[in-house]
């Protein structure tokens, strides 16, 4: 199948087809992962979350970022209304 369709020898071919069936398996766990976690998104581009602890605690609630970029930019922005942070979640 990979042989005929990208002109390689039959060894070259096997490899490519274990690294792509390697590659769809992973992708497939990843997002079957990403869907059954809790969808929150960026309180700043509305991106989906795929990793926690970008946070902020603020006069209106919880913020949570998709990024240390967006939570940054937000931080800037809205400087009045962010709470002061406790000296526990500052060092983890």
């Amino acid at each position: 199948m990979v042989s005929q369709r990208f002109r390689v020898t039959h060894f070259c071919a096997e490899r490519l087809e274990r690294i792509y069936n390697l590659y769809v398996i992973l992708l497939k766990s990843s997002y079957s992962v990403m869907i059954s976690e809790n969808k929150t998104d960026c309180d700043l581009c509305s991106l989906p979350v795929e990793v926690q602890g970008f946070t902020l605690k603020t006069t209106e609630g919880d913020k949570t970022f998709c990024c240390e970029g967006c939570k940054g930019i937000y931080e800037m922005l809205h400087e009045e209304l962010i709470l002061p942070q406790s000296a526990d979640s500052e060092i983890s």
